[in-house]
């Protein structure tokens, strides 16, 4: 027993490993097969095969988590057994709304395709083929779309069956933002990546990780799982994912934006195949995210199809850029734990004021979802919007290098409207003042007080000698002065008391108001860019009225308020 005990504490691993959960019988059919999960980003769908049917033919079944528990599945009779020939090649998108899956169709482009199908208000509706540049004469395969629906991930391969892959390659193709075909020409992945037979790719919801199989070297045998991140310098070199596969092949496994559980197919013990729920060890997660899941309206709450940019400012690069769909003006933008992040929404036919937010995601204690509902203001006389791009440095009047994207989407909308004319106004959120000039109190102003000096002597009649006005008496009126007490007396009362001396003084105040500098700074910006100097002002407001607070957006102690005239 000694020994044993020894043996698991050196490999706690291999036996971790082998734990997991089985789905409730509701979910996994007794006596029969049920295989291949796929679940959404929100992890509240998962899809799966089954050969739960009347004909024993594998159909696709779709299941709810409501309340903490799975809910009773429903065949998805839009993807019957003739359309899913091939078994497993399927990915339920983030919002699990939609099915992108392979199937070899006479209607197809050459042997296998990929396909889509989108649930409705009355179910799930019928397959589309993509078309050209993503379907080719080759097959094509095990699709998996990105969380924001921007990328594409599949597989080409020389020969696709039901239930098999062979001398397959791993490609992305990038959704055309422009006119012409949804779809760029897909490329393929680092070589790094398709070493040996590579299939079956799955992007996750961080936007970055990239789980696949590969029957390359380092396995524990057949095809395993393997993972990479797409970094800023590239594809990490790939990681197996020990803690999942096995000496057969491992080819699917599923995750939501809960990363710390997985669901894979295991073998029950009456021998059937079952889905299994994993525990995911630390090392093999992907990174916290926050799933922006949101909407784009005006003031009256009609949709619009914007341009949105998410630039990382951590790493000064753009992560990515989305497309708000024309008709309901929706939206999935993925911020990923460890980056400040900048966010654009913009109009580029300049009907709508641009919106630009600032997100701090650099510590994140676990995944979630938001969906924000961005209201954007209509250009018009007598509206208003923030200027939310703009950082002034906390010390100066020099705005950061990534302002300069903000002075020209603004430019940009002013030159769109040139019957029109902005007021900007600049306020700042706290005011200090010091006589001490402390490194944050840049700006100085001069006060001037009245001082009164400290009272001093005018004259005693003890030092004639020294009276110039009793020298003066005493020649006038002769002798008799000096021997006159009464005239003495009188002298001596007046030039012997005090008196005190007013005088005025310019002392400094050093203060940190730094709005008049802003402005000019901001007035600069816009005549650099061709901007008419009659077509705006800029005035410095100094501190916001505490009413007005809740109305602004400060960035660094700054906010710029945009009124059209």
């Amino acid at each position: 027993m000694k020994t044993l005990f020894i043996i698991m504490l050196v490999l706690p691993g291999m036996v971790w490993a082998q734990q997991k959960t089985f789905l409730p019988r509701n979910v996994n059919h007794q006596a029969k097969n049920n295989q291949i999960p796929a679940i959404s980003g929100d992890g509240r769908t998962m899809i799966f095969s089954t050969d739960y049917s009347n004909t024993g033919a594998w159909v696709l079944e779709v299941t709810s988590y409501k309340s903490g528990h799975w809910q009773d599945p429903k065949e998805i009779t839009a993807l019957d057994p003739m359309r899913l020939n091939n078994i497993g090649g399927y990915f339920l998108d983030n919002t699990g709304e939609a099915i992108w899956f392979s199937s070899r169709k006479p209607d197809g482009l050459g042997g296998y395709d990929i396909w889509v199908t989108t649930k409705g208000s009355s179910g799930w509706g019928r397959p589309h083929n993509p078309g050209k540049p993503l379907n080719s004469s080759q097959n094509e395969g095990d699709p998996s779309i990105s969380p924001d629906k921007q990328m594409l991930y599949f597989m080409r391969c020389d020969k696709i069956t039901d239930e098999s892959a062979k001398g397959c390659q791993l490609y992305v193709s990038e959704r055309n933002k422009g006119r012409g075909a949804r779809w760029k020409e897909p490329q393929m992945l680092p070589s790094k990546l398709n070493v040996g037979n590579s299939l079956t790719p799955r992007i996750l919801s961080d936007n970055k990780t990239l789980i696949f199989a590969s029957d390359r070297p380092g396995g524990k045998g057949g095809l395993d799982l393997w993972m990479s991140t797409n970094e800023a310098e590239g594809w990490t070199d790939p990681v197996n994912l020990a803690y999942a596969n096995t000496p057969g092949d491992d080819r699917f496994i599923t995750m939501s934006l809960r990363t710390e559980q997985a669901f894979i197919t295991r073998t029950n013990k009456t021998g059937y195949k079952a889905i299994a729920q994993l525990s995911v060890p630390e090392q093999y997660r992907p990174k916290d995210v926050i799933m922006m899941m949101g909407k784009v309206v005006d003031e009256q709450g009609t949709p619009h199809s914007l341009d949105i940019r998410i630039n990382n400012q951590t790493t000064g690069k753009l992560e990515a850029r989305v497309i708000s769909d024309k008709n309901t003006g929706t939206f999935v933008a993925v911020l990923t734990e460890g980056s400040r992040y900048e966010i654009t929404y913009e109009d580029r036919s300049g009907k709508l004021a641009f919106l630009t937010q600032l997100v701090n995601v650099e510590q994140l204690t676990n995944s979630r979802r938001k969906r924000p509902e961005v209201v954007l203001t209509t250009i018009k006389p007598g509206a208003a919007f923030n200027l939310g791009g703009v950082a002034f440095d906390t010390t100066s009047n020099t705005i950061s290098a990534s302002s300069n994207f903000e002075m020209l989407r603004l430019a940009r909308l002013m030159k769109q409207h040139p019957d029109l004319h902005f007021h900007l106004e600049v306020y700042q959120e706290n005011y200090k003042e010091d006589s001490i000039q402390y490194p944050w109190l840049t700006e100085v102003r001069y006060d001037s007080i009245r001082i009164m000096l400290p009272p001093i002597e005018v004259d005693s009649m003890t030092t004639p000698q020294k009276d110039s006005l009793l020298t003066e008496m005493n020649d006038s009126l002769g002798a008799t002065t000096l021997a006159d007490t009464t005239i003495a007396s009188a002298y001596q009362a007046r030039m012997s008391g005090v008196d005190s001396i007013e005088t005025w003084h310019k002392v400094p105040v050093y203060h940190n108001n730094r709005t008049p500098l802003y402005a000019e700074t901001l007035r600069q910006q816009l005549l650099s860019k061709g901007l008419p100097e009659n077509s705006f002002t800029a005035t410095p407001m100094g501190v916001i009225p505490k009413q007005q607070k809740p109305n602004v957006v400060f960035v660094n102690g700054v906010a710029i308020v945009v009124r059209i005239e």
